[in-house]
């Protein structure tokens, strides 16, 4: 795996979810931090979150720095997401260090969606955090198993969330 460049806008839950990340998938997953805007990577940015009805949010993804509540996600021939990505923290109805399990557990699950997970699950729903058994799980053997692996030959491994 290669680092994914990220730019966190010296955002300290930001740099939080990206040091947990490293931290608990013992390097599986780590990134390149950067004050620029890459080409392919994420850069976090305070305020602006949007639901999907439009109205203040917590946490979202988008491809711009702008608030809006599109996102596309774009693959490489390999499966590998590419592109750039924006992650925005917190709007004018939400403290989303406040509303998350711990400060930096919404940065994290907003991570998650940008890392591929694309969907919602028990586990997944918005602020829990990686510290999660089930999100954590995913996650991980996503990242354990070749990009563009078959189904047949995934390796899924039970692992549970390592005590920090």
């Amino acid at each position: 795996n290669t680092p994914i460049k990220v730019n966190t806008n010296n955002i300290a839950r930001a740099d939080a979810a990206i040091d947990r990340y490293e931290r608990l998938t013992n390097g599986l997953i780590y990134f390149t931090k950067t004050t620029d805007t890459p080409t392919n990577g994420i850069v976090f940015i305070e305020g602006g979150s949007l639901n999907a009805d439009g109205s203040p949010g917590c946490g979202n993804v988008t491809n711009t720095p702008e608030p809006s509540v599109y996102v596309s996600f774009t693959f490489d021939n390999s499966y590998a997401l590419n592109g750039l990505y924006y992650i925005h923290l917190g709007s004018t109805a939400c403290g989303d260090a406040q509303e998350g399990y711990y400060p930096s557990a919404i940065a994290e699950h907003e991570l998650g969606h940008v890392l591929g997970i694309m969907g919602h699950f028990n586990g997944f729903t918005g602020n829990e955090g990686l510290r999660n058994s089930n999100m954590f799980a995913v996650i991980y053997n996503m990242y354990n198993n070749p990009i563009g692996s078959k189904a047949e030959d995934l390796n899924i491994e039970i692992v549970a969330v390592p005590s920090e």
